[in-house]
């Protein structure tokens, strides 16, 4: 293969794949992932070239292609893969105080408590609109320099767009949807249903067993001992699973004000959270 005919072939292979990922997949992060892992493949195959070059030149035989050509192939490629192998760039990336940090945890870990209800009461929906918030907030925990180096936040996207999709929602409208989702979780279905066209029932209420119900508690344990000094001797799990009911609203109803820019009062949860006193039982 001469040299002319090997380069095209890879540049127009490498171009597709940009083009692929900029124009048709450019909120898809499944696609543009597919798109960057094609890429890396052909870089190995410069890279590939690069190597029978530098065996050839040792050996004293004509080059398959210059090195020259084969090195910038491999580099555009392995660049190229870098940047969108996750399916987004980092360019948009921010950063999050500790507190700032603990407390978007927080409000995951409520989601997480309202799925783990929902899922008790067999409400489907209501259960994977919990969870898709859940992610939301994962995805927003480690964009903004959270958790794990390693972790991708594309991951947790990837995920609330799922979730999203299986809800009926649109995917390319993720903060509008968070919204909706928030909203239907605190007893507001009308903006779901007009935007995904699906009606939602309301369950009867069942109160679980006492394992089903210490799941639920466990996350709301899980969720106030990060925003609470000395939470091992001020939070009990006895009063959380007594006040379950009262919280559930609570928690639906704070991650609605969160997700519509506020700052909701998260005392009155703690409060039925907490070990009673001589203080509090007066």
């Amino acid at each position: 293969m001469s040299f002319v005919a090997l380069a095209v072939h890879v540049l127009l292979l490498m171009l597709v794949c940009w083009m692929g990922a900029e124009t048709l997949a450019s909120d898809d992060r499944l696609a543009r992932q597919v798109f960057g892992k094609l890429s890396v493949l052909f870089g190995m195959y410069a890279l590939m070239c690069s190597i029978i070059d530098v065996s050839n030149l040792v050996r004293g035989h004509a080059p398959l292609i210059s090195l020259p050509a084969s090195g910038i192939m491999s580099c555009g490629a392995v660049l190229y893969a870098i940047r969108y192998i996750g399916g987004y760039g980092r360019t948009s990336q921010m950063s999050m105080t500790y507190e700032e940090l603990e407390l978007n945890g927080c409000y995951a870990t409520l989601c997480e408590a309202l799925r783990a209800w929902y899922r008790i009461q067999h409400d489907h929906t209501r259960e994977t609109a919990a969870k898709t918030l859940k992610d939301v907030y994962g995805y927003e925990f480690h964009l903004n320099g959270g958790g794990c180096s390693w972790r991708l936040p594309e991951t947790d996207h990837e995920w609330a767009v799922n979730g999203m999709r299986a809800l009926g929602l649109p995917a390319d409208k993720f903060e509008e949807n968070a919204l909706v989702l928030a909203r239907l979780l605190d007893g507001q279905a009308k903006d779901y249903e007009m935007v995904s066209g699906l009606t939602v029932d309301n369950m009867n209420p069942v109160y679980g067993s006492d394992i089903e119900r210490f799941g639920v508690v466990e996350q709301f344990h899980n969720a106030f001992r990060r925003i609470t000094t000395n939470w091992d001797s001020v939070l009990n799990r006895k009063v959380m699973d007594s006040n379950l009911e009262r919280l559930l609203p609570m928690a639906a109803h704070a991650v609605r004000i969160e997700r519509e820019g506020g700052k909701p009062d998260l005392q009155p949860m703690l409060d039925l959270c907490k070990k009673r006193t001589a203080n509090n039982e007066s």
